[in-house]
This record gives C-alpha cells, sequence and structure tokens, in this order.
C-alpha cells in the first residue's frame, strides 16, 4: 500500500474537487431551508432553485467526460467545481 503523501498532486487535486461537489450535492437541502427561511422566498422559487442545480448536475454528468477527454479531466474539474461554488452563492 502506497502512503498517501507519495500520491500524485494530480489525486489531491481531483479528490479535492470531488469533495467539493459532492458537499455541494448535500448542501443543497440546507440551502433550500435557508432560502425559503430568513432569505424569505417562496418555496415554489426554491424548489425551480434546487431543480436547476439538478438540471445542471444531470447535463454535468452527461457532457463532463467528453469535455475532460478534450480538454483534460483536472482543467475540467477544477473549472466545473469552482464554477458551482460560485453559482451557488446566493445574492447578497
Amino acid at each position: 500500500m502506497q502512503n498517501l503523501r507519495e500520491l500524485p498532486r494530480v489525486v489531491w487535486v481531483l479528490a479535492a474537487g470531488r469533495f467539493v461537489t459532492s458537499a455541494s450535492a448535500f448542501l443543497m437541502l440546507f440551502m433550500v431551508l435557508y432560502l425559503t427561511g430568513p432569505r424569505g422566498l417562496h418555496v415554489v422559487t426554491a424548489g425551480v432553485i434546487a431543480g436547476l442545480n439538478g438540471v445542471g448536475a444531470l447535463l454535468g454528468n452527461i457532457t463532463g467526460g467528453r469535455f475532460g477527454d478534450r480538454h483534460g479531466h483536472r482543467r475540467v474539474l477544477l473549472l466545473t467545481s469552482s464554477l458551482v461554488g460560485v453559482l451557488t452563492m446566493p445574492p447578497r
């Protein structure tokens, strides 16, 4: 078994990107509660936001491999994870 510190940097970058993606999916429930509670949005509006997140995840799964093969998996994962983080932030 290889020591974790000896793993290539790309493995750490991909693992960090996967962590951000998984955390984003988990936090969607709490984001809906936040939007309907303190932010005062209607339930339907919060549902549409959650639905758009689901559509984005579906499209990302369908097209992710193609973009990864074409532009490099590390680059695509870093770009999309950053984009999801920025787009998930609620407006002030």
